[in-house]
């Protein structure tokens, strides 16, 4: 999954074609022996939002705890067949911190995105705002990928204190187009009649066949979109994906350099199989078996509208399991925008007592436990920026934004490297003392 600094093995089978597999066998088999409770829908659809991945604390709300997410977002998954291309329509949710449509290949890796700020800015010309406020968007419109192999589509949400999931009414609609409408400029074709059962009862699509239409054709088609599934079914389904999807990263896991263990935050060289947010920059380091701990002074940084998210997962690199999270903006996590920290992470809080200077009256320092059991203890600080020159951010904005966004990737796990990020600007970045 990850390959060169992190150990991860290609898996033998692309992710989502495994992902993509079991969606099917969800739909085309009557009554699974392990699925009773799933609703299957009509034989062969493939509805957007189909599975949600919602990593909790709480066992009722977990699914799809994998690939290191944060426990306070969530991932709403959408399966494209191949030879098609989605086009959606939704109200990004004004209450997320952060929320954007992005489009993944079968290595993990994004290949189209569009984020809330973006529909902000009102430039973006795969989009246009329908008569009730909703954006309609050709996600795939412009980008190069290869179309005899499925896409999977996340809807990613950062959710504020207080909102448990993404209500039913504020998830997207979504309908098929042929992918050939994605890479032809403006003047492009879609074949008629295919909708989200895709492989039947569907006019052969040949050259005969296809219609020329335009991109405002594409966006103000007047075809049906076809709505999310139940909340409780999309849960289930995350659940059944996510057990398989655990045995097989578990299955390729291999061992860090020795170097990788007690380290400063190094920037990973490749998250390729993670599905990684196309917004977000992660730098990670993990505990050596001679530590119980780490400690770390910083600040959170000050807010800004091209940084909308910075907090810290405690990881199992062995699962990929995230298995604690603390924000920056929230009161009672990190102590909000630009208040001053020291964050302790240990498996318990006894340790944390025991081997470190750990006061729990004291209000500015913050906890983050593994858990007795956590297997290869890692920990990750996430930033989240908009950089794109299609939101409606301002030329400093932006330019301040990349430059953190470059500055985060020098860091190599040394003292040298976080010492001439800190000296160049990046905020929130501390040294990490191991106890």
């Amino acid at each position: 999954l990850y390959n060169t600094e992190l150990g991860y093995a290609p898996p033998t089978t692309h992710l989502i074609y495994k992902v993509l597999h079991i969606f099917l066998l969800l739909h085309h088999t009557s009554t699974p022996p392990h699925l009773h409770t799933v609703s299957t829908g009509p034989q062969g659809a493939c509805r957007p939002n189909s599975a949600v991945a919602h990593a909790s604390l709480d066992p009722e709300m977990n699914t799809m705890n994998i690939a290191m997410p944060d426990l306070t977002a969530e991932y709403w998954c959408t399966f494209v067949p191949p030879g098609q291309a989605p086009v959606f329509r939704l109200k990004f949710p004004e209450w997320s911190v952060y929320s954007a449509l992005t489009a993944y290949d079968t290595a993990g890796f994004p290949v189209a995105s569009l984020n809330a700020r973006q529909v902000a800015g009102g430039t973006d010309p795969r989009m246009l705002i329908d008569s009730e406020g909703r954006v309609v968007v050709h996600l795939m419109h412009g980008t190069t990928w290869d179309h005899s192999a499925p896409l999977c589509v996340l809807f990613r949400v950062y959710r504020p204190e207080g909102v448990d999931i993404t209500p039913h009414d504020d998830l997207p609609h979504a309908r098929l187009v042929s992918a050939a409408s994605s890479t032809t400029p403006l003047r492009s074709k879609i074949a008629k009649g295919l909708d989200w059962q895709g492989f039947q009862d569907s006019p052969a699509s040949s050259a005969d066949d296809l219609m020329a239409m335009s991109l405002e054709d594409v966006l103000n088609s007047t075809d049906e979109f076809e709505g999310p599934v139940p909340q409780e079914e999309a849960l289930q389904r995350g659940r059944v994906i996510g057990e398989d999807f655990n045995e097989v990263i578990s299955s390729k896991i291999k061992a860090l350099h020795q170097n990788q263990y007690g380290s400063q935050f190094f920037y990973p060289n490749s998250v390729g199989g993670l599905f990684v947010n196309a917004n977000a920059t992660y730098v990670i380091a993990f505990l050596g078996t001679e530590h119980h701990g780490m400690k770390i002074t910083t600040k959170v940084p000050e807010k800004t509208r091209f940084r909308p998210f910075y907090g810290y997962m405690a990881i199992s690199y062995t699962t990929t399991e995230t298995v604690g999270s603390l924000v920056g903006e929230r009161e009672a996590e990190l102590g909000g925008w630009g208040a001053e920290y020291t964050l302790y992470v240990a498996k318990t809080e006894e340790e944390a007592k025991e081997f470190s200077d750990y006061d729990p009256l004291n209000k500015a320092h913050r906890l983050l436990l593994w858990g007795p059991d956590c297997d290869t203890p890692g920990l990750v600080l996430r930033y989240l920026h908009y950089f794109a020159e299609t939101t409606d951010l301002a030329e400093d904005e932006l330019e301040a934004s990349n430059k953190e966004r470059e500055l985060l990737t020098h860091l190599d796990g040394t003292r040298a490297a976080l010492g001439k990020v800190q000296q160049d600007g990046v905020p929130g970045i501390g040294e990490i003392e191991y106890w």
